[in-house]
């Protein structure tokens, strides 16, 4: 008997983790908010799955099946803009494009002190509140990583870069700006296949003049530089940026 209620409670555990949410926005940058989305993860059917945040929620259309993650957000369009691209759903019908999900009272997502509710029939299956779970704050995206909610800052439009392995590369250490002129036109003159380049200023012409060398000989070259930095972008960069 107390086999079969160890496998029963097994199993329904389970079951409620088939689904859960993984990220939420409640304090985006648009006025009023109507970007702001909730991530929902796992796999199967969402018939039954209901999210709310204690006072107004939604459920989802009959046959609807999860696979990975899909992203509900408040304002289909002001999603979009934001992040440049639709979400999968949303509970404020502005697009026509984007599927609806079915709704009670319409979901607001407080900034300050709210909660997110995830139901699978009658059952909680998962709770999240803030300030409690996670700290408020304009722009931060709250997400589940190895079961803890935000270990590190993500605002949005921020790179979401894991931690990766390399092996059997080189890697050439140096101090700027001793000998980091010598260094970036070594790399720059033995690349072959493609350059890819973060700087918070781009102010060296001869740091242009390798780069264009590069493009010149066939290597894919992406740069990426600060479109704001402290002081502003300085004459000696704007000459640098034209036909680059």
């Amino acid at each position: 008997m107390f086999l079969a209620i160890v496998i029963f409670l097994c199993c329904a555990m389970h079951a409620g983790a088939l689904v859960q949410i993984t990220e939420f926005c409640p304090d985006p940058y648009l006025k009023e908010d109507p970007d702001e989305y909730i991530v929902l993860e796992g796999n199967g059917s969402l018939d039954g799955i209901t999210v709310s945040d204690g006072e107004g929620g939604f459920r989802f259309p009959p046959g609807t099946v999860i696979s990975g993650p899909i992203i509900i957000a408040r304002n289909g369009r002001a999603f979009e803009q934001t992040h440049g691209r639709p979400p999968d759903f949303e509970w404020l019908d502005s697009s026509t494009t984007v599927p609806n999900v079915i709704g009670g009272d319409p979901l607001r997502l407080a900034n300050a002190k709210d909660q997110l509710l995830l139901y699978e029939g009658t059952a909680l299956v998962q709770k999240v509140g803030w300030p409690e779970d996670v700290k408020p704050r304009e722009g931060q995206i709250h997400y589940l990583e190895n079961d803890i909610w935000g270990p590190r800052p993500l605002m949005i439009g921020q790179s979401r870069l894991k931690s990766a392995v390399f092996h059997n590369v080189s890697v050439t250490t140096f101090v700027s700006p001793d000998c980091s002129n010598e260094v970036f036109s070594q790399v720059m003159n033995r690349a072959t296949q493609k350059i890819l380049l973060n700087m918070y200023e781009f102010s060296s012409p001869s740091m242009g003049d390798a780069i264009i060398a590069a493009k010149e000989r066939g290597v894919d070259v992406r740069v990426l530089l600060e479109g704001g930095p402290v002081g502003g972008v300085s004459p000696e960069e704007k000459s640098l940026l034209p036909g680059r």
